[in-house]
């Protein structure tokens, strides 16, 4: 790890007006290439250039620990010779101290991997490199794919059955686990694992499995005066119906809740089957509608993302 400073006694850039500082990172070419940029008080922006001026990577994209932020890049660098980095600010304000960490790995492939499903294991893929594991369905089913990681931001990217089509993807950038679940044709598939933007990577947990999907539409009752249902269960890909009995037109609140999957809330006309108003995740992964509704029967679906479920709660009021 390395010091460095901006400061008014550098160069400035053009574009913005910020000032910058310029690095010779020299390499015997077939690595991978991982550079931190960490700051106290402004944001780094870093620009990485190949010995012959090819532009390698650029990042503004930043994670924080405590008061300090994080600017990560990572290339691959094929060639010996010096690469220039170029650190800097978002204007002429962007001043301080900075410190400039250096990691490499040798160039990887990744792995591939032929499984039958269910498959369960344990691996790990480094910065720029991907894993991909291959499986082959004779029948339509429904797939479900659930990636973890020891912390480190994701992308899980499902392809084929033609060479190279996209079926789905799913990131676990923001927490939690990289999750698909679709209902696929017979046919190849192929599954990629990758560090998200390239960066980083490490130790992860794939389960990929192929479920039933079964008809869980459960009645949960009649709703005829406000309250609250506590400790209410979604069976996986299934849904509850509750009957919301209103003898007045009223303003109604919804609010579905649940520690334990991302819940999904409809409301529909019970006469006519009209669609009336839906929510996903208006907390978080919670759910949320206020509607004005005329006097008459309604139906209120509770599901889950993705063929989740778990125990929920659903408070109803109007007035």
């Amino acid at each position: 790890s390395q010091g460095g400073e901006l400061s008014r006694d550098d160069g400035r850039d053009f574009i913005n007006g910020g000032y910058v500082d310029v690095w010779a990172i020299p390499s015997g070419g077939g690595e991978v290439l991982e550079l931190q940029i960490s700051t106290r008080g402004f944001v780094a922006f870093g620009t990485l250039f190949s010995p012959t001026g090819e532009l390698l990577d650029y990042r503004s994209d930043t994670s924080f620990m405590g008061d300090t932020s994080v600017t990560t890049l990572a290339a691959r660098l094929s060639e010996s010779g010096l690469y220039m980095l170029v650190v800097s600010g978002f204007g002429p304000d962007s001043l301080g101290d900075y410190q400039l960490s250096r990691a490499s790995t040798a160039v990887g492939e990744g792995t591939t991997r032929l499984v039958s499903l269910p498959a369960v294991f344990d691996a790990s893929v480094g910065p720029l490199t991907s894993d991909v594991v291959v499986f082959e369905l004779v029948a339509a089913s429904t797939i479900r794919a659930e990636l973890r990681t020891s912390g480190w931001p994701a992308l899980l990217t499902l392809t084929g059955p033609s060479p190279g089509s996209f079926v789905s993807n799913a990131s676990n950038a923001y927490g939690g686990d990289a999750l698909i679940i679709n209902v696929l044709e017979a046919g190849r598939y192929e599954l990629r694992i990758e560090p998200a933007g390239g960066v980083g990577g490490g130790p992860y947990s794939l389960s990929l499995e192929s479920v039933e999907e079964v008809d869980a539409a459960a009645a949960g009752g009649d709703v005829s005066s406000p309250g609250r249902l506590d400790a209410q269960r979604l069976e996986p890909f299934g849904s509850v119906r509750y009957r919301l009995l209103l003898d007045q037109d009223a303003r109604v609140t919804l609010d579905l809740s649940s520690l334990e999957f991302d819940t999904f809330l409809e409301v529909r006309h019970e006469a006519t089957d009209e669609f009336i108003g839906a929510d996903d995740d208006t907390y978080g992964t919670d759910s949320y509608l206020e509607l004005d509704l005329r006097a008459g029967a309604y139906l209120v679906l509770v599901s889950g993302w993705g063929g989740s479920g778990g125990v929920f709660s659903l408070a109803i009021d109007w007035e």
